[in-house]
């Protein structure tokens, strides 16, 4: 199977944002909230999204001007649920829903992450994004609250 390339998103953690989806409705615990862009040949727009996790070793310090060095965060891998919206530059919304894992090796605040990818939609223009299962692949800094992901879906 060959695929397409979407866009790649840029996010950043906003603190005291409101979840975009009802935290009840999602497994693990809600890590955190932000906004962002996604820009490329099939995506460009505006998103809005919500990162639960479980079983992860998040730094104790995440965004902290003051925090300290820890030594013994070593090496973890949990799952993700990331959920968002995405608000194109053509005025469609698209919902999506993932469900991934996220690894960090030793004492880096860097985590590698990716997800396979649902997404709902009533735009005509990206309806045939509802029939595949779309991923994303990327990265999140602990320290600085960004994330970049590079979505991908199935070619038609």
């Amino acid at each position: 199977m060959s695929y397409q390339h979407l866009g790649d998103a840029q996010l950043t953690y906003v603190a005291d944002m409101a979840p975009v989806v009802d935290p009840t409705t999602v497994p693990g615990q809600l890590l955190g909230n932000g906004t962002g862009t996604i820009q490329g040949p099939g995506l460009n727009g505006t998103l809005r999204w919500s990162f639960f996790e479980e079983d992860c070793a998040w730094d104790p310090g995440l965004l902290q001007q003051d925090r300290k060095e820890s030594s013994d965060l070593g090496r973890s891998v949990c799952r993700t649920y990331p959920r968002g919206v995405i608000e194109t530059e053509d005025g469609a919304l698209l919902q999506f829903e993932g469900q991934g894992f996220a690894l960090r090796r030793d004492n880096d605040p860097v985590w590698i992450v990716g997800s396979t990818v649902r997404f709902v939609t009533d735009a005509d223009r990206y309806r045939w994004l509802i029939d595949v299962l779309a991923t994303y692949d990327g990265t999140f800094n602990e320290r600085t609250g960004t994330a970049t992901w590079s979505f991908h879906a199935p070619n038609a």
